[in-house]
């Protein structure tokens, strides 16, 4: 017994003193918490979410269960323009997307949103306690490899949530983007938007370079503003109109992204002068 406590105060040590010293082993063991808290809290969410299965207010109960990881990884968030996300009716929420710690984010904005739910790849059923959760949540999942069965479930998907005035969250990058900007938009946000005449609502989140960088093995504490930007209406727009529809809004986030990205390097300049 005395030579297991003795290693697990060794190890305690000697990770204390990594953590100071080696930005490659705080990389590697903050993901591992993170991936570690995560996966505790998907199996604690599992007997909650039961009582209510396929019911997209169980992704509300859920964040306040995953919440308390960020704080452990030093994440802070400013929220800014959160009443545009409070409106009882359905929308496409378009947000910028950057890495695996963007589920994060969700967690934090989901108080705010209500009834919203996402649309999930089918292999998220197969990751593990969180594919029972997303599907006890909820979230409408697409074989991406056949995209007119996708594209014909996701307009059904949306008349579905018409009728039931919840919000649907996507990602038109299509996949992470560690680069710092905002890349392309792809189309199948905005033609769900457009066919179903309901509005988009732009989200976007200040980047992550500022603490985290993959390329460089850095995770840092940091601080995360999230800015809910008024709704772009589609009424009356027409297939024709998608592509302006996509300038459109790419064009409005890429403008408040910068913004952001300059607010922050602005406060860090000022942290170190003081």
């Amino acid at each position: 017994m005395f030579l297991i406590i003795a290693s697990l105060i060794i190890c305690a040590f000697v990770c204390a003193k990594l953590l100071k010293t080696s930005n490659v082993f705080k990389y590697y063991f903050k993901y591992t918490v993170y991936c570690i808290l995560s996966t505790i809290c998907a199996i604690l969410s599992l007997p909650v979410l039961l009582a209510r299965p396929r019911n997209v207010k169980n992704l509300i109960t859920a964040s306040h269960i995953f919440r308390p990881i960020s704080p452990v990884l030093g994440l802070k968030y400013e929220f800014r323009g959160m009443e545009n996300l409070k409106k009882d009716y359905t929308c496409v929420i378009t947000a910028n997307h950057q890495s695996s710690i963007d589920i994060l984010c969700m967690y934090e904005l989901w108080r705010f949103m209500g009834k919203t739910t996402v649309i999930a790849r089918m292999l998220l059923l197969f990751a593990g306690p969180f594919g029972p959760c997303s599907w006890l949540s909820g979230l409408v999942f697409i074989n991406k490899g056949s995209p007119d069965k996708g594209i014909k479930k996701m307009n059904d998907a949306m008349e579905e949530l018409k009728r039931k005035n919840i919000k649907l969250w996507m990602y038109p990058e299509g996949y992470r983007n560690h680069s710092g900007k905002i890349d392309e938009f792809k189309k199948g946000a905005f033609r769900m938007a457009q066919q179903s005449q309901v509005p988009i609502i732009p989200v976007v989140i200040s980047s992550y370079n500022y603490f985290l960088s993959p390329k460089d093995k850095v995770f840092n504490s940091g601080k995360i503003i999230i800015e809910a930007l008024p709704e772009i209406p589609t009424k009356g727009l027409k297939p024709t109109d998608v592509d302006a529809l996509i300038h459109k809004t790419r064009n409005i986030m890429i403008e408040k992204f910068d913004k952001l990205n300059y607010e922050l390097k602005n406060e860090q300049h000022r942290r170190k002068i003081n």
